[in-house]
């Protein structure tokens, strides 16, 4: 009776190697593309940020400027800044409104609040598009979509839905995984090289 061998479990350092070279490459792909993208959306004068924003409003109904915030992980004065120029050429408005009770937990995590003060009732900004801001963006995600089928060809339809999948598993991540990962001590880097 022939054993079959398991394969040898690779070193600690190879493993490190290959995600940090799969990180790179990550990394260098979503800048080329940004920036093929990012040439493409300023020929309508909108930024990757103000498309972002415009999109997810057209897609998803009026949102609020503090979870636009959050959902794109900026500053609140940098989604006002973005929000400030759709507004100047009447892509957007902003309605100012209160926070209903539902939503006032949503908005006020992460987001400190003076002793006694509730967020029920405050008074924030609610952003929706306007006609003339509906129309471009409509246009313009038309055209982006058609760009980035062209540069996304060079994956069959296979790899594009593995390319998407392999995306999301990455942002959910695995908690248990990273923390044995980065408590486990790389023993080359903690006692050298034997």
């Amino acid at each position: 009776m022939i054993r079959e061998q398991r394969p040898r479990e690779l070193p600690q350092h190879v493993k490190t190697n290959r995600a940090f070279r799969a990180y790179i490459d990550l990394l260098d792909a979503a800048d080329w593309l940004r920036g093929e993208m990012s040439g493409q959306l300023a020929s309508f004068d909108l930024t990757m940020m103000q498309f972002r924003v415009m999109e997810a409003i057209f897609r998803e109904g009026p949102q609020y400027q503090q979870l636009l915030s959050r959902k794109f992980q900026c500053s609140k004065q940098n989604i006002a800044a973005v929000l400030a120029h759709l507004q100047s050429w009447g892509g957007i408005r902003r309605d100012r409104c209160r926070l209903p009770s539902e939503l006032a937990d949503d908005v006020a995590t992460g987001i400190k609040a003076g002793d006694g003060e509730k967020w029920q009732g405050r008074w924030i900004s609610l952003v929706r598009l306007t006609p003339k801001g509906k129309k471009l963006i409509g246009h313009v995600i038309t055209m982006h979509k058609k760009v980035v089928k062209a540069f996304m060809r060079v994956l069959s339809a296979r790899e594009q839905k593995t390319l998407s999948r392999m995306c999301r598993t990455l942002r959910r991540g695995d908690v248990v995984k990273f923390v044995k990962d980065i408590r486990m001590v790389d023993r080359e880097w903690f006692y050298g090289t034997e």
